[in-house]
């Protein structure tokens, strides 16, 4: 089987050399220009002509020669003031760009970030505070080379996050002088927390506990700033001496395009990298694709301009395992199929059987798709054996369930390598389900996004199919609102809009309609991160096509009416059952179960609707939600959720909109919470 392989590898390697690599240049351009002390490499250039495109223009200073990288928006503001219905702001200082103190080759470019500070007199009464807002659009924060630092006593260090939708913050106190170290960032004076991958837009601030007191002899002026992970070693003196003016080295990451590498082969005009280099993809948050360019083994220098990489050593042999493995990553993936199979038929005498389930549970179909599909998306589904299945679940014994779908039962399992699994097991053996199954895997195949349950492969090779998941810990929504009842309006408004997140990716990047949307589909990990799941009743919706002509399915005060009625499935079907999930947030209790004459109100928008109006919607709200402080947050959330439960879909917004709304509404909560702590 080995020799097989080798071959075959080794046949394709051969013949993707025989292809040319077409180069390209800009003429009259260097290739590395400078601004002051920093050294600029093509694609990113002074020169507006030069550059590959406008985002990797920089602006250089003609009289300071300072380097400064074009941005979407940042903000510094200072004292601020939240009324109920308006916000005042002092801008101290706002602008569209960054000073660059670096770019590399290898895709990071540092800049200049300065901190945030808090600083309060010896009655602990602020005199003054500020909050920063930076959004670098296409240059993700590098989540490997910074962190967040929390400097002063009796403080949280906090940032919240826009994209990816999430929070991270650090206490720091002063209580025992003598645990404050040079050099220690444990929580004595100094703490550290890390930064989430993808993040490019995120608000910055430093709050300040009930207790600053006993360390306001040492800091009364405390700190928060992002900073490379070399670029700062916490010195005691910094608790008193550190300045506001200040700023600090953050590492971004650039890429050379936002397309796979076997996209961007396709147009020689755009293809960034030239002879004796070789393509790589980027893993971006939330799936999106990238890469970047590097030269051969044995060549340096510039792999974005021609003749940029120089050397001596013949690459050949290296470029073939490095470029042909990935370039041909699924037929490779068939080869293996196919291998496997044809030893399996000499080893085991039962293969004839596993081979008509095979067939019997569409494994000829999924190959297709999973394998041979050219607009497959980064997807490592394995093909798991039912031995390693069984022995995962013990035998599937009945105490390693955890759930019971519409249309399956769900196992815990571990695998031999130790990684915790949930395995689904359809309920009934017939064409309907098999094909319920198929529609599952190949809708799960097209989807990657953190905010949607991974599928990590399937088993064919039984009477009844099997899915195997990454096992989400924390149950479900349904599970956290119904029985536990204890989550708070922050982690309610963070669970929504993740969900809105994966609607709005499925909408517009995939085209599938999830058509099941309820809280026991909301899978919760630890941190309370969502994560969408049950697909098998999802349909795609074909380029053009505004809705499906389709026999009613869902889940009973979750289906849209409008679907119910004139059997039309579309993306605003999805847009109501989240405005159910939206409810159910807000009150704790099931849509159905809510006060509601269908013929005084005409259903739960127009319900609510009269709640508002009469100021009486805090009588429906969960006691989790009834807090005064988010009154104005909560009623903004009860609208979105009146305008998804329109009756007429035309009326309803879209996902991309709902999601704009509620992630506007987490970093209104989150201003609201730092005034509230200072």
């Amino acid at each position: 089987m080995m020799k097989f392989l080798q071959l075959f590898y080794y046949l394709i390697s051969f013949l993707l050399f025989r292809f040319p690599n077409v180069t390209h240049s800009k003429l009259n351009c260097l290739a590395v220009d400078k601004c002051g002390n920093v050294t600029i490499p093509y694609p990113f250039s002074t020169v507006g002509d030069c550059c590959r495109d406008e985002s990797y223009h920089i602006e250089c200073d003609p009289s300071k020669q300072i380097p400064r990288l074009k941005i979407s928006n940042y903000l510094l503001i200072e004292e601020i003031t939240f009324i109920e219905k308006s916000s005042d702001y002092l801008v101290v200082n706002e602008t569209g760009s960054l000073e660059v103190l670096e770019i590399t080759l290898d895709g990071h470019l540092t800049v200049a970030v300065p901190p945030v500070y808090s600083c309060f007199n010896k009655h602990g009464n602020i005199t003054s505070s500020s909050i920063l807002t930076v959004n670098t659009i296409k240059y993700p924060f590098s989540s490997t080379n910074n962190k967040l630092v929390g400097v002063g006593c009796g403080i949280n260090a906090g940032m919240m996050l826009l994209y990816p939708s999430t929070n991270t913050s650090c206490p720091a106190y002063c209580d025992h002088f003598h645990d404050i170290k040079n050099g220690s960032c444990q929580g004595s004076g100094c703490c550290t927390a890390p930064i989430p991958q993808g993040m490019t837009l995120a608000a910055f601030a430093v709050s300040l506990t009930l207790n600053q007191s006993k360390g306001s002899d040492y800091s009364n002026c405390p700190h928060a700033f992002m900073v490379e992970h070399s670029e700062y070693n916490f010195s005691i003196g910094d608790l008193s001496t550190m300045r506001n003016d200040i700023s600090f080295p953050v590492v971004l990451e650039w890429f050379a395009g936002n397309t796979s590498c076997e996209e961007a082969k396709m147009d020689n005009t755009t293809y960034m990298c030239r002879e004796k280099s070789v393509c790589q993809d980027v893993d971006r948050e939330g799936g999106l694709p990238a890469y970047r360019c590097q030269c051969y083994d044995g060549y340096t220098g510039n792999p974005y301009v021609s003749d940029g990489c120089q050397g001596s050593f013949d690459p050949l042999f290296s470029y073939s395992l490095g470029v042909a493995g990935k370039a041909v990553a699924g037929i490779f993936c068939v080869a293996i199929v196919m291998a496997l199979t044809y030893c399996g038929i000499k080893k085991r005498k039962l293969i004839k059987g596993r081979e008509n389930f095979f067939k019997q549970n569409g494994g000829i179909m999924l190959q297709e798709v999973l394998f041979s599909r050219k607009d497959q998306v980064d997807n490592n589904a394995i093909i798991f054996t039912y031995e390693e299945l069984k022995k995962a679940t013990n035998k599937f014994n009945k105490t390693n369930i955890i759930g019971h779908g519409g249309y399956g039962v769900v196992y815990k399992g571990i695998l031999a390598n130790r990684t915790t699994v949930a395995i689904k097991k359809s309920k009934v053996i017939d064409e309907s389900q098999i094909k319920q199954f198929l529609n599952e895997v190949i809708i799960l195949s097209k989807i990657n996004h953190p905010n949607i349950v991974k599928l990590l492969g399937c088993c064919l090779e039984t009477h009844v199919p099997l899915l195997v998941y990454e096992y989400i810990t924390n149950n479900t929504l349904c599970h956290h609102i119904h029985k536990e009842g204890t989550m708070n309006f922050e982690t309610r408004l963070k669970i929504a809009t993740e969900t809105a997140k994966a609607l709005y990716y499925m909408h517009s990047t995939t085209q599938i309609i999830h058509r099941d949307v309820k809280p026991s589909n909301i899978l919760l990990n630890d941190e309370f991160s969502a994560k969408l799941s049950d697909f098998g009743i999802s349909r795609f919706v074909p380029p053009g096509q505004s809705h499906l002509s389709t026999y009613v399915k869902g889940t009973i005060g979750y289906v849209d009416p409008e679907y119910f009625c004139t059997n039309k499935l579309s993306q605003k079907s999805d847009v109501y059952s989240f405005g159910v999930v939206l409810v159910e947030l807000l009150t704790g209790t099931k849509i159905h179960s809510l006060e509601i004459s269908l013929n005084k109100y005409r259903g739960a928008a127009a319900y609510l609707t009269s709640l508002l109006e009469r100021n009486a919607l805090f009588k429906v709200l969960d006691k989790q939600m009834k807090s005064k402080e988010y009154a104005e947050v909560v009623k903004r959330v009860a609208k979105i959720a009146i305008n998804c439960l329109d009756l007429e879909g035309k009326n309803r917004p879209t996902m991309k909109e709902v999601k704009k709304e509620l992630e506007h509404l987490r970093c209104v909560l989150f201003l609201i919470k730092a005034k509230g702590h200072t």
